[in-house]
Formats: C-alpha cells, structure tokens, sequence
C-alpha cells in the first residue's frame, strides 16, 4: 500500500516487489487482499485498479489517503484480524516471552505455511523497526530482536495497545478499571501478575496524592506499562546491559527528583527490591513531561524559551497557509505551549507512547492537519525533534478545539482524562448521535479548576468529580455524569438531562 500510494501511474508486480524488498509472490497474495481490508476499514473512496498490460494502482482522495497513512503507520493493523492477533502474538514471543523461534517453529506452532510464517515476519519486521528494534537471524538462536533498553519498553508499551486494538476494534470504551481503561488493564494482566499492576496503580496515585498533581489516562498508562516491565525484570534477575543505560548528564526539575524518590521508596518496600540508578532515571524521564507536573497555570513562564517559540511559529505558520486567526487565541497558545513542553522533551529521549486510534478528521478539516503537516520543519529548527504523523495528529486536535471554542451556539464542556485524540473521538461520538449538543472544548478533571466555568452552559462528565472545590465551581450548572453509563446509553441519558432544564 505505501509503495502505491506514492506513486500515481501503473506499477507491475515486478515493480512493487522490488521497492518494497519482498518476493512477486507475496506481493501477489498481498493484493488479493486488499480489496477486502479497503472495505474493513470503511475506505469508499479507494479502488485498488488492476489493468491488464500495465498494472496495477491505487485511486484515492484526500482523506482516505489520510486514513490509510494513519493505518499504515500504527503496525497494529493488518488485512486480517486473525493474521493481526498472531503477528502480535510472534511480537510477545520475541519482545516479552525473549523466546527463540525460526520459520519452522513458527509454522508448527500457529499451523500456518512456512510462506505464510515468512510474510508474518516480515510484518513483524516492520512493526518493530518503527520503534528502532531490529531483527536478524543467528546460527544458535535463529531469530532474535536488538536494540536499546527504551527502544524495548517503546515497543512493549506499543504491543499492549496494539493488542488491544486488534482483540477488540472498540473506538469508545466505558468499562474502566481505576485511571486504566478495562482492556488496558486486561492486556497488562495477560502478561504480568494482576498483584503487581494493582500495586503499581497504588503507588502511583499515593505520589499524585502526596505532591498534587494529576496524570491523564494515556500518560498514567505508559508510567505504569513503564514501571511493572521494570519490576517483573529486576524480579526475575534481569538487569540491563550498561550500554543501554540512559545519558547520565539528565537534570530534573526538583519537583520531579521528589516525587520519583517517593515512588521508587515504596517499590522498593512493596517488591523487596533494589532499584539501579538507571531505574531511578527512567521514571525522571516519564515525569518530567508530564504536563500535570507543570506548575504554571495562567501563564508560560515555566515553559522552555524554545517551547513556546515552537508554539507561536506553528500558531503563525498555520494562519498564514490557510488565513486564519488562531493566533489571537490565548487558550490555543497555552494549551499548545504544555502540550509541547512534553512532547518535545519526549521526543528528543525518543521515549514515546503511540496509541492506535481510529479517530479521523472531517473532509473540512484537512486543510487544517496539511498546514500544521506542511510546517512540521519548525520542530527540528526550533526543538531538534521530528515530530511523527500521531503527534502532528495531537496538534491538530487543539487547533480544532480552538475552531469549536469560538462558535456561538450554546455550549457544553467535555470532562474526560484520556488522551487528547481519545477526547475527540468521544466528543465526536456524542455529537453524531446528538447533532443538536455542541461541545465546544473538552478538559481533564485536573484541568477543570482552572476552566471559567461561567463560559459553558452545561458539563458532561466521563469521570467521579471527587474533589468538593471542583464540584463546587460547576454545581449551579447541568452536569451529566456519563461515568458510569454504557455507551449505547449516552443519547437517552443527556436528552434527558437537557430536557428537564
């Protein structure tokens, strides 16, 4: 697919064999499939053309371009469900499990060809270099995987979410287990002991508790993933290769050093354990970026100088392609200005938390995520950082709250912890079976306090507000506290919510 779609004239078998290094063969057994994923994935505005003499191509417009992109680059997608569930499975054999395997194995074990085994590898082979792990054959132990330690846990994070997605499709999902969403939990316990994630989650809300601050759902998930990967290796007598250490001239902010000493101090109580230095510092390192440890909240004076340059140069660049006016949007800058101030200190110690998403951007708002695309140079000019297609996707999304921000209907705020792609999703959700609810913005419960309440006519909640100061600031609107209804129940709960006021 990526072969095709960068090219807009024929192409013969030979042709995309060649450019994509596999056999005619596999190519051939590729393309009688993808008509069918074309139609899984809901692509109408796609047609693969075969033409007899000159080849084959790809026909497709703007958006389903787009979509195809995002399927293609998440690893976590396949022509079939069952091919997806065990490739992931071969990913766990060699990822978790660090298991020995070959071709023949491979074949034995799932009941498959060996050219069937060779073309799950050579998926495998993709998915794990996206997360910069290589994967070779040995005389002695046939296939095996290498790279560095983040680069591992990268890629572990990604096999949970990425299994998620393949086991259950769910765009929306309710059932939470805590901060974790129920089939995040479900995957990290299939593979760890459900005592050691359930102590894990205990520790990291004491710290929350302790220092006054609050992780979103996606960024309290990679802490965790994080965190019972390292537990479950020291436990077992693991330890590290010091080449794969991380730099020892890291700073932290005090604030960080704080509250990663007190985490570290109760998993060395609850686990009888030691952690190396090298542990002490991953922590520092998911921290750190973490916008809930920001301290700022009505202004950007914390945030790094190259940060918020980043952040006024994309606001501007985006208003000069396509002549609008965001950058008179105070609430934009800030928000995009925390939203940076973790990304970039991520991305420069290539520790990321990719989520598989089926969010998509309406035909209107292309022109929006081609500009912000178009001028996603000013991250290497400014922060020395690329940005990948899900970060230039999270961007858009805060422009896109700016557009809803300024629109004059009546106006409901979303109050949700997940990521900010997830919040769109869910906002999008509401509304296509609700045409007539407009949500303007959405926030985390965190975040709630400093939101001017008085702006919204009424709140709808995925989440317990617990805190009596936050209940207190939003009690004399409508709240509709969706946190413990079930999706297919949405519609009714708010119509009638809204109808009795």
């Amino acid at each position: 697919m990526e072969v095709l779609l960068d090219r807009t004239e024929y192409l013969t078998l030979d042709n995309i064999a060649q450019s994509a290094g596999v056999s005619k063969r596999s190519v051939q057994n590729h393309l009688d499939n993808i008509d069918d994923w074309i139609l899984k994935n809901g692509l109408i505005h796609t047609l693969l053309i075969r033409k007899r003499g000159q080849g084959v191509m790809i026909n497709s417009d703007a958006m389903d371009r787009l979509k195809i992109q995002r399927l293609l680059s998440s690893k976590s997608f396949s022509v079939d469900a069952d091919d997806n569930k065990r490739r992931l499975d071969i990913i766990k054999k060699l990822l978790i499990l660090e298991e020995e395997t070959t071709i023949k194995s491979l074949s034995e074990q799932f009941y498959i060809s060996r050219g069937t085994a060779t073309s799950d590898m050579e998926w495998v082979k993709e998915w794990l270099l996206s997360y910069k792990i290589e994967l070779f054959i040995t005389q002695r132990k046939g296939i095996v995987t290498r790279g560095t330690e983040i680069s591992y846990r990268n890629a572990i994070a990604g096999y949970f979410d990425s299994y998620k997605s393949a086991e259950t499709g769910e765009t929306i999902v309710i059932n939470k287990h805590g901060r974790l969403q129920e089939n995040s939990y479900k995957s990290l316990t299939k593979i760890y002991p459900k005592d050691n994630v359930d102590k894990v989650k205990r520790i990291i809300e004491s710290a929350e508790k302790n220092f006054g601050f609050f992780l979103s759902e996606d960024y309290y998930t990679s802490l965790l993933t994080h965190i019972v990967i390292c537990i479950s290796r020291l436990i077992s007598g693991n330890t590290v290769p010091p080449e794969f250490n991380p730099p020892e001239d890291e700073e932290f902010p005090g604030f960080v050093i704080e509250t990663t000493e007190h985490i570290v101090k109760r998993l060395e109580t609850t686990f009888n354990i030691k952690l190396p230095e090298m542990e002490k510092t991953y922590i520092c390192i998911h921290l750190v970026g973490f916008n809930a440890l920001s301290t700022e909240h009505s202004s950007t004076s914390e945030i790094p100088k190259e940060v918020r340059q980043l952040a006024l140069e994309l606001i501007k660049s985006v208003d000069t392609t396509i002549g609008t006016n965001f950058v008179s949007d105070k609430i934009l800058f800030f928000g995009l200005c925390l939203h940076l101030k973790s990304q970039v200190f991520r991305l420069q110690r290539d520790i990321y938390f990719r989520k598989a998403s089926n969010f998509q951007l309406s035909e209107n708002n292309i022109d929006l995520y081609q500009a912000i695309a178009g001028s996603s140079d000013l991250y290497n000019d400014i922060c020395r950082v690329r940005p990948d297609e899900e970060e230039i996707l999270n961007a858009t999304c805060y422009f896109l709250l700016s557009l809803r921000r300024s629109s004059r209907h009546p106006k409901a705020l979303l109050i949700s912890n997940s990521a900010i792609i997830e919040r769109m999703e869910l906002l999008e959700y509401i509304e296509k079976s609700l045409p007539s609810v407009d949500i303007v913005d959405c926030c985390t419960t965190y975040q709630l306090k400093f939101q001017t309440v008085d702006e919204y006519d009424f709140f709808i909640s995925m989440e317990t507000i617990d805190s009596a100061s936050e209940a207190a600031e939003i009690s004399k609107k409508l709240v509709i506290d969706l946190s413990t209804v079930d999706s297919d129940h949405y519609t009714e709960v708010i119509l009638d919510h809204v109808s009795k006021t």
